[in-house]
Protein backbone atom coordinates (compact mmCIF):
# COMPACT_ATOMS: atom_id res chain seq x y z
CA UNK A 1 0.00 0.00 0.00
CA UNK A 2 2.77 2.26 0.77
CA UNK A 3 6.23 2.59 1.79
CA UNK A 4 9.77 3.76 3.38
CA UNK A 5 13.18 3.55 3.51
CA UNK A 6 15.80 4.23 6.19
CA UNK A 7 18.04 7.11 5.11
CA UNK A 8 20.98 8.49 7.18
CA UNK A 9 20.18 11.71 8.42
CA UNK A 10 23.53 14.05 8.55
CA UNK A 11 24.23 17.79 8.26
CA UNK A 12 25.03 18.68 4.91
CA UNK A 13 29.17 18.68 4.85
CA UNK A 14 28.63 15.21 6.28
CA UNK A 15 30.44 12.33 3.60
CA UNK A 16 28.65 10.40 1.84
CA UNK A 17 28.58 6.50 2.14
CA UNK A 18 28.81 3.78 -0.41
CA UNK A 19 26.84 0.85 1.99
CA UNK A 20 24.70 -0.07 4.63
CA UNK A 21 27.62 -2.43 5.82
CA UNK A 22 29.87 0.51 6.13
CA UNK A 23 27.51 2.60 8.15
CA UNK A 24 26.50 -0.43 10.56
CA UNK A 25 30.45 -0.41 10.88
CA UNK A 26 31.07 2.84 11.69
CA UNK A 27 30.26 3.77 15.22
CA UNK A 28 29.87 7.80 15.38
CA UNK A 29 26.57 6.86 13.12
CA UNK A 30 24.01 6.79 15.92
CA UNK A 31 20.80 4.05 14.94
CA UNK A 32 18.72 1.77 16.95
CA UNK A 33 18.70 -1.90 17.82
CA UNK A 34 17.22 -3.47 14.65
CA UNK A 35 15.21 -6.04 16.89
CA UNK A 36 13.38 -3.05 17.90
CA UNK A 37 13.28 0.06 15.27
CA UNK A 38 12.44 -0.54 12.34
CA UNK A 39 14.93 1.88 10.31
CA UNK A 40 17.51 -0.19 11.82
CA UNK A 41 15.60 -3.30 11.01
CA UNK A 42 15.27 -1.77 7.20
CA UNK A 43 19.30 -0.62 7.30
CA UNK A 44 20.07 -4.06 8.70
CA UNK A 45 18.10 -6.24 6.22
CA UNK A 46 19.43 -3.53 3.29
CA UNK A 47 23.08 -4.64 4.81
CA UNK A 48 21.94 -8.50 4.27
CA UNK A 49 21.20 -7.90 0.81
CA UNK A 50 24.58 -6.29 0.30
CA UNK A 51 26.21 -9.44 0.83
CA UNK A 52 23.58 -11.57 -1.06
CA UNK A 53 24.29 -9.44 -4.12
CA UNK A 54 28.00 -9.77 -3.65
CA UNK A 55 28.56 -5.86 -2.96
CA UNK A 56 30.30 -6.75 0.44
CA UNK A 57 31.53 -9.82 1.97
CA UNK A 58 29.83 -11.53 4.83
CA UNK A 59 33.09 -11.29 6.54
CA UNK A 60 32.79 -7.55 6.54
CA UNK A 61 29.20 -7.07 7.49
CA UNK A 62 30.29 -9.79 10.86
CA UNK A 63 32.82 -7.60 11.04
CA UNK A 64 30.64 -4.38 11.28
CA UNK A 65 28.15 -5.71 13.72
CA UNK A 66 30.72 -6.78 15.83
CA UNK A 67 31.83 -2.93 15.81
CA UNK A 68 28.21 -1.77 16.49
CA UNK A 69 27.69 -4.44 19.50
CA UNK A 70 30.63 -3.77 20.94
CA UNK A 71 30.32 -0.34 21.17
CA UNK A 72 27.29 -0.45 22.84
CA UNK A 73 25.12 1.71 21.49
CA UNK A 74 22.73 -0.43 19.51
CA UNK A 75 21.45 -2.32 22.67
CA UNK A 76 19.25 -0.83 23.72
CA UNK A 77 15.67 -0.50 21.90
CA UNK A 78 15.93 2.67 20.91
CA UNK A 79 12.47 3.75 19.01
CA UNK A 80 12.78 7.09 19.60
CA UNK A 81 13.60 8.91 15.91
CA UNK A 82 12.77 12.01 16.77
CA UNK A 83 15.30 11.77 19.54
CA UNK A 84 17.94 10.77 16.91
CA UNK A 85 17.30 13.47 14.84
CA UNK A 86 17.49 16.22 17.67
CA UNK A 87 21.02 14.58 18.08
CA UNK A 88 22.27 15.24 14.82
CA UNK A 89 21.10 18.65 14.16
CA UNK A 90 21.98 19.93 18.16
CA UNK A 91 25.25 17.50 17.66
CA UNK A 92 26.46 17.05 14.39
CA UNK A 93 25.64 13.94 14.28
CA UNK A 94 24.69 11.39 11.71
CA UNK A 95 21.54 9.31 12.36
CA UNK A 96 19.60 6.29 10.79
CA UNK A 97 16.06 7.21 10.64
CA UNK A 98 12.96 6.44 7.91
CA UNK A 99 12.87 9.21 5.30
CA UNK A 100 8.91 9.02 6.45
CA UNK A 101 10.41 10.62 10.35
CA UNK A 102 13.01 13.02 8.62
CA UNK A 103 10.64 14.52 6.08
CA UNK A 104 8.36 15.33 8.48
CA UNK A 105 10.76 16.65 11.14
CA UNK A 106 12.57 18.79 8.05
CA UNK A 107 8.77 20.17 7.55
CA UNK A 108 8.50 20.93 11.05
CA UNK A 109 11.60 21.44 12.81
CA UNK A 110 12.89 25.04 12.81
CA UNK A 111 16.19 23.92 12.01
CA UNK A 112 15.61 21.17 9.46
CA UNK A 113 16.66 22.72 6.62
CA UNK A 114 20.06 21.92 8.25
CA UNK A 115 20.82 18.48 7.57
CA UNK A 116 19.81 15.96 4.61
CA UNK A 117 18.71 12.62 4.07
CA UNK A 118 20.82 10.23 1.68
CA UNK A 119 20.86 6.47 0.87
CA UNK A 120 24.12 4.54 0.42
CA UNK A 121 25.16 3.81 -3.28
CA UNK A 122 24.12 0.27 -2.69
CA UNK A 123 20.44 1.07 -2.54
CA UNK A 124 18.33 0.78 0.38
CA UNK A 125 15.43 -2.69 1.46
CA UNK A 126 12.12 -1.29 1.85
CA UNK A 127 9.72 -0.79 4.64
CA UNK A 128 6.48 -1.48 3.50
CA UNK A 129 3.13 -0.72 5.16
CA UNK A 130 0.58 -3.55 3.86
CA UNK A 131 -3.33 -2.96 3.80
CA UNK A 132 -4.32 -6.72 5.76
CA UNK A 133 -7.98 -7.66 5.29
CA UNK A 134 -8.87 -10.76 7.25
CA UNK A 135 -9.34 -13.61 5.51
CA UNK A 136 -12.61 -14.45 7.44
CA UNK A 137 -13.83 -11.04 7.37
CA UNK A 138 -13.50 -11.22 3.64
CA UNK A 139 -15.13 -14.27 2.82
CA UNK A 140 -17.81 -13.27 4.83
CA UNK A 141 -18.69 -9.73 3.48
CA UNK A 142 -17.54 -9.26 -0.61
CA UNK A 143 -17.80 -5.56 0.49
CA UNK A 144 -14.75 -5.54 2.78
CA UNK A 145 -12.32 -7.19 0.29
CA UNK A 146 -14.13 -4.89 -2.54
CA UNK A 147 -13.36 -1.72 -0.27
CA UNK A 148 -9.54 -3.00 -0.06
CA UNK A 149 -9.07 -3.76 -3.67
CA UNK A 150 -10.69 0.32 -4.31
CA UNK A 151 -7.96 1.52 -1.75
CA UNK A 152 -5.23 -0.30 -3.01
CA UNK A 153 -6.40 0.83 -6.54
CA UNK A 154 -6.47 4.23 -5.46
CA UNK A 155 -3.21 4.04 -3.85
CA UNK A 156 -1.28 3.64 -6.80
CA UNK A 157 -2.83 6.11 -8.67
CA UNK A 158 -1.70 9.72 -8.80
CA UNK A 159 -4.15 11.53 -6.39
CA UNK A 160 -3.36 8.63 -4.18
CA UNK A 161 0.41 9.54 -4.61
CA UNK A 162 -0.06 12.70 -3.59
CA UNK A 163 -2.40 11.55 -0.31
CA UNK A 164 0.93 9.33 0.58
CA UNK A 165 3.61 12.03 0.24
CA UNK A 166 1.08 14.43 2.07
CA UNK A 167 1.94 11.67 4.85
CA UNK A 168 5.91 11.58 3.60
CA UNK A 169 5.37 8.12 2.38
CA UNK A 170 6.11 6.40 -1.32
CA UNK A 171 3.93 4.29 -3.24
CA UNK A 172 4.55 0.64 -2.70
CA UNK A 173 7.12 0.67 -5.99
CA UNK A 174 9.29 3.14 -3.32
CA UNK A 175 9.20 6.04 -5.87
CA UNK A 176 10.92 9.11 -4.77
CA UNK A 177 8.48 11.67 -2.66
CA UNK A 178 7.97 14.59 -4.96
CA UNK A 179 9.92 16.76 -1.75
CA UNK A 180 13.44 18.12 -2.84
CA UNK A 181 14.55 16.43 0.70
CA UNK A 182 13.42 13.26 -0.46
CA UNK A 183 16.61 10.91 -1.23
CA UNK A 184 17.79 9.68 -4.09
CA UNK A 185 17.86 5.82 -4.46
CA UNK A 186 20.07 3.91 -6.96
CA UNK A 187 18.09 0.37 -6.23
CA UNK A 188 15.74 -1.75 -4.54
CA UNK A 189 17.57 -3.82 -2.21
CA UNK A 190 15.80 -7.93 -1.50
CA UNK A 191 16.72 -9.93 1.01
CA UNK A 192 16.56 -13.84 -1.21
CA UNK A 193 17.62 -16.08 2.01
CA UNK A 194 15.53 -15.23 5.11
CA UNK A 195 18.06 -17.96 6.79
CA UNK A 196 20.78 -15.36 6.77
CA UNK A 197 18.87 -12.47 8.10
CA UNK A 198 17.52 -15.09 10.97
CA UNK A 199 21.32 -15.93 11.77
CA UNK A 200 22.46 -12.16 11.66
CA UNK A 201 19.60 -11.39 14.17
CA UNK A 202 19.97 -13.84 16.56
CA UNK A 203 23.95 -12.79 16.59
CA UNK A 204 22.79 -9.36 16.94
CA UNK A 205 20.69 -10.47 19.77
CA UNK A 206 23.27 -12.31 21.65
CA UNK A 207 25.81 -9.97 21.57
CA UNK A 208 23.50 -7.05 22.59
CA UNK A 209 22.45 -8.80 25.67
CA UNK A 210 23.45 -9.54 28.92
CA UNK A 211 25.88 -12.63 29.60
CA UNK A 212 26.09 -15.60 32.10
CA UNK A 213 28.96 -17.60 31.57
CA UNK A 214 31.59 -19.84 33.12
CA UNK A 215 34.72 -19.85 31.82
CA UNK A 216 36.52 -22.90 32.08
CA UNK A 217 40.70 -23.10 31.77
CA UNK A 218 42.24 -27.00 30.69
CA UNK A 219 44.89 -27.51 33.34
CA UNK A 220 46.24 -30.46 31.84
CA UNK A 221 50.09 -30.96 31.51
CA UNK A 222 49.74 -30.32 28.05
CA UNK A 223 49.20 -26.38 28.86
CA UNK A 224 52.66 -26.33 30.05
CA UNK A 225 54.13 -26.99 26.48
CA UNK A 226 55.30 -23.61 24.77
CA UNK A 227 53.92 -21.72 22.87
CA UNK A 228 55.60 -20.28 20.53
CA UNK A 229 53.62 -17.73 18.71
CA UNK A 230 52.63 -16.49 21.48
CA UNK A 231 56.09 -16.40 23.86
CA UNK A 232 54.76 -17.92 26.63
CA UNK A 233 53.47 -21.12 27.75
CA UNK A 234 49.65 -22.41 26.57
CA UNK A 235 48.66 -21.78 30.00
CA UNK A 236 50.06 -18.27 30.23
CA UNK A 237 48.75 -17.87 26.89
CA UNK A 238 45.34 -18.80 28.39
CA UNK A 239 45.46 -16.93 31.84
CA UNK A 240 46.82 -13.84 29.80
CA UNK A 241 44.31 -13.84 27.35
CA UNK A 242 41.47 -14.40 29.65
CA UNK A 243 42.52 -11.27 32.25
CA UNK A 244 43.01 -9.42 29.05
CA UNK A 245 39.21 -10.25 28.49
CA UNK A 246 37.77 -9.80 31.73
CA UNK A 247 38.55 -5.89 31.32
CA UNK A 248 36.72 -5.56 28.60
CA UNK A 249 33.30 -7.56 30.42
CA UNK A 250 30.17 -4.93 31.37
CA UNK A 251 29.23 -5.39 34.66
CA UNK A 252 25.95 -6.29 33.84
CA UNK A 253 27.56 -9.90 32.93
CA UNK A 254 27.72 -12.37 35.49
CA UNK A 255 30.93 -14.40 34.86
CA UNK A 256 32.49 -17.61 36.88
CA UNK A 257 35.90 -19.32 36.80
CA UNK A 258 36.32 -23.39 36.71
CA UNK A 259 39.99 -24.82 35.53
CA UNK A 260 39.87 -28.77 34.77
CA UNK A 261 42.39 -31.18 35.28
CA UNK A 262 42.16 -35.00 36.49
CA UNK A 263 44.48 -35.21 39.81
CA UNK A 264 44.87 -37.93 41.68
CA UNK A 265 43.71 -36.40 44.78
CA UNK A 266 40.09 -36.06 43.24
CA UNK A 267 36.97 -37.96 42.02
CA UNK A 268 36.20 -34.93 39.74
CA UNK A 269 38.00 -33.00 37.33
CA UNK A 270 36.86 -29.63 37.69
CA UNK A 271 37.89 -27.07 39.85
CA UNK A 272 35.45 -23.75 41.03
CA UNK A 273 37.95 -21.45 41.53
CA UNK A 274 35.38 -18.38 41.36
CA UNK A 275 31.79 -18.91 41.37
CA UNK A 276 29.40 -17.39 38.63
CA UNK A 277 28.11 -13.70 39.97
CA UNK A 278 27.29 -10.21 38.41
CA UNK A 279 30.34 -8.48 37.43
CA UNK A 280 29.02 -5.40 39.91
CA UNK A 281 28.56 -8.05 42.68
CA UNK A 282 30.79 -7.55 45.74
CA UNK A 283 32.22 -10.51 48.29
CA UNK A 284 33.63 -9.35 51.72
CA UNK A 285 34.34 -5.79 49.87
CA UNK A 286 35.88 -7.41 46.88
CA UNK A 287 34.04 -6.92 43.53
CA UNK A 288 33.76 -9.77 40.76
CA UNK A 289 35.91 -8.59 38.56
CA UNK A 290 39.02 -8.80 41.08
CA UNK A 291 38.16 -11.67 42.67
CA UNK A 292 38.87 -13.27 39.35
CA UNK A 293 41.61 -11.64 38.48
CA UNK A 294 42.99 -12.78 42.49
CA UNK A 295 42.11 -16.63 41.53
CA UNK A 296 43.55 -16.09 37.51
CA UNK A 297 47.05 -14.99 38.89
CA UNK A 298 46.90 -17.88 41.61
CA UNK A 299 46.25 -20.89 39.40
CA UNK A 300 48.28 -22.94 37.80
CA UNK A 301 48.21 -26.11 35.36
CA UNK A 302 49.24 -29.43 36.82
CA UNK A 303 52.01 -31.33 35.63
CA UNK A 304 51.68 -35.03 33.80
CA UNK A 305 47.96 -34.83 34.53
CA UNK A 306 45.60 -35.24 31.67
CA UNK A 307 42.44 -32.65 31.54
CA UNK A 308 39.32 -34.70 31.80
CA UNK A 309 38.01 -31.66 29.92
CA UNK A 310 35.13 -33.63 28.66
CA UNK A 311 34.31 -35.01 31.89
CA UNK A 312 34.52 -31.46 33.06
CA UNK A 313 32.64 -29.54 29.99
CA UNK A 314 29.57 -31.72 30.79
CA UNK A 315 29.53 -30.71 34.70
CA UNK A 316 30.27 -26.97 33.31
CA UNK A 317 27.10 -27.40 31.36
CA UNK A 318 25.01 -28.67 34.42
CA UNK A 319 26.17 -25.72 36.51
CA UNK A 320 25.40 -22.40 34.24
CA UNK A 321 21.81 -24.90 33.55
CA UNK A 322 21.42 -24.98 36.76
CA UNK A 323 21.95 -20.98 37.37
CA UNK A 324 20.36 -20.03 34.36
CA UNK A 325 19.95 -16.40 33.84
CA UNK A 326 16.82 -14.99 32.54
CA UNK A 327 17.07 -12.19 29.35
CA UNK A 328 21.03 -13.27 29.73
CA UNK A 329 23.04 -15.25 26.59
CA UNK A 330 24.54 -18.38 29.04
CA UNK A 331 27.15 -20.44 28.04
CA UNK A 332 30.61 -22.04 29.17
CA UNK A 333 33.55 -20.71 27.10
CA UNK A 334 36.15 -23.80 27.05
CA UNK A 335 39.67 -22.54 26.61
CA UNK A 336 42.03 -25.34 25.86
CA UNK A 337 45.31 -26.07 23.43
CA UNK A 338 45.46 -27.61 20.13
CA UNK A 339 46.29 -30.94 21.08
CA UNK A 340 44.02 -33.84 20.71
CA UNK A 341 44.65 -35.68 24.34
CA UNK A 342 41.18 -34.54 25.88
CA UNK A 343 39.56 -37.77 25.69
CA UNK A 344 38.55 -40.26 24.24
CA UNK A 345 36.23 -41.38 20.95
CA UNK A 346 33.94 -42.63 22.76
CA UNK A 347 34.15 -40.20 26.11
CA UNK A 348 33.64 -37.43 23.42
CA UNK A 349 30.35 -39.36 21.43
CA UNK A 350 29.38 -39.82 25.01
CA UNK A 351 29.82 -36.06 25.74
CA UNK A 352 28.26 -34.89 22.64
CA UNK A 353 25.05 -37.20 22.77
CA UNK A 354 24.31 -36.03 26.41
CA UNK A 355 25.03 -32.59 25.93
CA UNK A 356 22.44 -32.76 22.96
CA UNK A 357 19.98 -35.00 25.41
CA UNK A 358 20.08 -32.69 28.36
CA UNK A 359 19.88 -28.95 26.05
CA UNK A 360 16.69 -26.94 27.23
CA UNK A 361 15.51 -25.30 24.10
CA UNK A 362 13.25 -23.09 26.35
CA UNK A 363 16.23 -22.30 28.33
CA UNK A 364 19.47 -22.98 25.93
CA UNK A 365 23.08 -23.09 26.89
CA UNK A 366 25.76 -22.72 24.38
CA UNK A 367 29.23 -23.98 24.52
CA UNK A 368 31.93 -21.70 23.40
CA UNK A 369 35.33 -23.19 22.54
CA UNK A 370 38.51 -21.57 22.33
CA UNK A 371 41.41 -23.50 20.89
CA UNK A 372 45.19 -21.60 21.52
CA UNK A 373 46.64 -22.50 18.20
CA UNK A 374 47.35 -21.28 15.00
CA UNK A 375 45.51 -24.00 12.91
CA UNK A 376 41.68 -24.56 12.06
CA UNK A 377 39.89 -25.67 15.31
CA UNK A 378 40.17 -29.15 16.59
CA UNK A 379 37.64 -31.58 15.26
CA UNK A 380 36.71 -32.35 19.09
CA UNK A 381 36.08 -29.08 20.77
CA UNK A 382 34.18 -28.10 17.33
CA UNK A 383 31.65 -31.08 17.82
CA UNK A 384 31.00 -30.02 21.70
CA UNK A 385 30.37 -26.64 20.41
CA UNK A 386 27.67 -27.60 17.72
CA UNK A 387 25.80 -30.04 19.71
CA UNK A 388 24.56 -26.83 22.09
CA UNK A 389 24.55 -24.32 19.02
CA UNK A 390 27.55 -22.35 19.90
CA UNK A 391 30.85 -22.10 18.08
CA UNK A 392 34.18 -22.93 18.16
CA UNK A 393 37.45 -20.92 17.65
CA UNK A 394 41.19 -20.67 17.41
CA UNK A 395 43.97 -18.09 17.84
CA UNK A 396 47.82 -18.45 18.71
CA UNK A 397 48.20 -14.71 20.03
CA UNK A 398 46.76 -12.87 22.81
CA UNK A 399 46.01 -10.03 20.02
CA UNK A 400 43.88 -12.73 18.06
CA UNK A 401 42.21 -14.36 21.16
CA UNK A 402 41.03 -11.04 21.94
CA UNK A 403 39.55 -10.67 18.11
CA UNK A 404 38.02 -14.22 18.13
CA UNK A 405 36.27 -13.60 21.27
CA UNK A 406 34.56 -10.84 20.09
CA UNK A 407 33.13 -13.17 17.44
CA UNK A 408 32.08 -15.65 20.23
CA UNK A 409 28.73 -15.58 20.18
CA UNK A 410 28.19 -15.20 16.14
CA UNK A 411 25.97 -17.35 14.31
CA UNK A 412 25.64 -15.19 11.11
Amino acid sequence: MASTLPVVVAPEHTRDFTTWTEIIGDSSVLMGNPLHNSAAHAAARSAVAEVQNDTVSKQQLTQAVVSRTVSGDSGQPTTDEAELLENSVNQGRSVVVSEENFLDFAKTHPRGDEVRALVPDSGAWLLDYPLLVPSEAAHRNETIAQAADEIASFLTSESGREVLAEQSLRGKDGRRVPDSRSAPMSQRLSVEDELDWNRLMTTWGRQTSAHNALYVLDASDSMGSENPPAHRSYWRTAVDSTVIRLQFIPTRDSIGLWRSAATEDSDRTSQELVPIRRMDEYVDGTPQRKELQDALARANYEEDVPSGLYATTLDAFREVKANYREGAVNSVVIISSGSSDRGTASELSSLVRTLKQEQDQDKPVHIVTMAITDGDPPQDLSEIAEATGGTSHSAATLQDIQERYLHTLSTY
